[in-house]
Formats: C-alpha cells, structure tokens, sequence
C-alpha cells in the first residue's frame, strides 16, 4: 500500500477506544464486525470467517457441538473482557462461572494450569492456542459453536482511507491471498518455532 505501518499493542478491550481517539488509524486484531460497534466505526472487510470455540484440556469438551453442553453450573469459563465472545458467554452460558481476562495469553495460562475448565474465543485464537502448545493437551472445537465476520475496523470519518483498504482487500481475495494467508497462519505451523 507504499505506507509505512507502526504496531501499536494493545489490550483488546481498549483497541476501539484508542481508535475512536485517534491513537491508531485502523484495528486489525481478530475483531469481529458487529451491528453494535458499526455505531462507531467503520469495518472494511471481512477479510476472514471465524466463529466462538473453546480451548480446553478435556477432550469430552472439546467434542461439544452446542452451548448447551456446557452451559452447567460446575464449569469456570475465561473470556476475554469487552468481546464478543463475553457477549455469547453471558447469553448462552449463563449458568457457568465467568472469568474475564485481559489478553488471551492470560487466559491459555488459566487452561494450561487447570484454574478454568475452558476459555472461549474465537476459532483463530483457539486453533493458534494449541499449535503453540503442542504438548499440553490442549484442544478446540473442530467445527465454531457460531459463524462471524472478521474485519478491519476505521474510523467512520476516513472515508479516502476505507476506500484503500477496501480496494486492497477486494485485489487479496480475488487473487487468493487471503487463502494463502489463512493456510500459512492458521492450517500451517512452521512459523510457530520463530516466535519467542
């Protein structure tokens, strides 16, 4: 896009925040398009599907099909705070125990140490949960528990950038970028071993 782009982390539950103030120019961080946030910014996209999973130890968990299989009372789920994921587990698990975290390494760290039963997230996050992880018996859903549109959020008021971002993301899929991406990031591990 002959731009230079500078990374700036943050925790999920503040990333539409920051771009509502103008820290960042556009939030591309697994964020599912919502009629809620489309109040107050714009979503390019989607550029991906995804939909809620789980990441568990328990292989019966792990062979759910629907909430209703673990929406009991025995079970202490961690969501991430302020997602859509804390929407689905407040409206369909409701008779669990939710824990809300503030990133997800926090919450592979609940599973992994065995503090909660489950976390839910979105399928790319479990999937790249148990490929970083490859010992520790973690494990996800084969097919989401939902369906739901990944995008890339911007300002409402930008419309010159949207329009770029939009072309650009329209020449990735009918060329089948977004496949080669989505097969290397999400289907393919070898880029795990380079990460820290």
């Amino acid at each position: 896009m002959n731009v230079k782009l500078t990374m700036v982390p943050k925790p999920f539950p503040q990333l539409l925040a920051a771009l509502k103030a103008g820290e960042v120019d556009m939030v591309m961080s697994n964020m599912s398009i919502t009629a809620q946030r489309t109040v107050d910014v714009t979503f390019i996209g989607p550029y991906m599907l995804s939909g809620k999973s789980i990441l568990t130890k328990s292989t019966n968990l792990a062979a759910v099909s629907t909430p209703s299989e673990i929406n009991k009372a025995e079970f202490k789920i961690a969501v991430l705070e302020n997602s859509t994921s804390q929407q689905f587990v407040e409206k369909n698990l409701a008779e669990t125990t939710l824990i809300k975290i503030q990133d997800y390494e926090e919450g592979v760290d609940l599973v992994l140490n065995n503090k909660v039963d489950l976390m839910v997230a979105d399928m790319t996050i479990c999937i790249l949960a148990v490929m970083r992880h490859p010992d520790s018996a973690l494990a996800t859903l084969n097919a989401p528990l939902t369906l739901e549109p990944v995008g890339i959020a911007i300002s409402s008021e930008d419309t010159q950038f949207a329009n770029l971002l939009g072309n650009y993301l329209a020449m990735f899929k009918g060329t089948g970028v977004l496949d080669i991406l989505r097969k290397k990031w999400l289907e393919e591990d070898a880029w795990i071993s380079s990460l820290p």
